[in-house]
């Protein structure tokens, strides 16, 4: 009877150590294999079945008390997926969704999708903070609104809706609004507005060159300055409304408010002074 209590006793100390599973410190320990490598504590083989970690739910997991670090768990919700302890919070072994880091871009870097936001008009592309140094493109515009439009030697900055040609530079609202010609600098709302074919225009101010269209050379200074201009060459128009009404009169200049207001095919005049040649219509090489 004493021999058997001293067998019961043994057993009930050794229970223990054996469901602690505890592996030898030194050595390997093989499942699927009697030859476990040399350079692991662990080696499993199988084709047919894995290893099964423990899988959890998000709030499961933050209850994991002191988690050490380098645990891994499979998150079973809340974007879900494998899930180590990097020493400080819970980290996704892989992220979900988008590539942010652009890792599995090859060299040169080179992408060949659409930046796409989630929704209209909410995401930025730099900070307040910090800017992009330089930017290389083409074209850069937007398909609605067209707030801002590079394009092969061209700048514009405002609504513009057109195609453009080479070297043109225009500032404001839908300035150089229906532009196919070339060396056009617009400054202003609706500057050269009407602009198909005419080059070397220089618009300073709001709807100055509105109606030019095939004109070149024009030089216009001033709200509504050679206004209703549609095929005048050379023309030097500075001041509010000079040369409003102007058509196809060339090589005049008018400086000054309604300076040659109302001239419309008078050519070679020189107008100096408020009002002044305001009446000329088609009379030309007058001073």
């Amino acid at each position: 009877m004493k021999r058997l209590s001293l067998l019961y006793a043994a057993l009930i100390f050794a229970l223990p150590v054996i469901a602690q599973n505890t592996f030898p410190s030194t050595g390997a320990a093989g499942i699927g294999t009697t030859t476990p490598n040399a350079s692991s504590l662990l080696e499993i083989k199988s084709t047919s079945k894995g290893v099964l970690i423990p899988r959890m739910t998000k709030t499961q997991r933050d209850a994991i008390a002191t988690p050490a670090t380098g645990l891994l768990i499979y998150q079973t919700n809340s974007s879900s997926g494998f899930y180590y302890y990097d020493g400080s919070k819970w980290s996704a072994v892989s992220s979900n969704g988008a590539n942010s880091t652009l890792s599995n871009l090859t060299t040169p870097t080179a992408m060949n999708a659409d930046l796409l936001p989630d929704s209209n008009n909410t995401r930025n592309l730099g900070s307040g903070i910090k800017a992009w140094k330089t930017l290389y493109a083409n074209t850069i515009s937007s398909s609605s609104s067209k707030p801002l439009t590079f394009k092969a030697h061209n700048s514009f900055a405002g609504y513009i809706d057109y195609d453009v040609s080479l070297a043109n530079t225009g500032f404001g609202y839908q300035v150089l609004g229906s532009n196919a010609g070339g060396g056009n600098t617009a400054f202003g709302y609706e500057a050269n507005f009407s602009n198909t074919n005419g080059y070397q225009n220089t618009a300073i101010g709001n709807t100055a060159l509105y109606t030019n269209s095939t004109g070149g050379y024009n030089v216009a200074i001033g709200l509504a300055a050679l206004y209703s201009n549609r095929g005048g060459f050379s023309n030097t128009s500075t001041g509010q409304r000079s040369m409003y009404l102007n058509t196809t009169g060339g090589n005049n200049t008018a400086t000054g408010f309604n300076a040659l207001y109302s001239n419309t095919t008078g050519s070679y005049n020189i107008a100096n002074g408020d009002h002044a040649g305001y009446d000329n219509t088609t009379g030309s090489n007058n001073i």
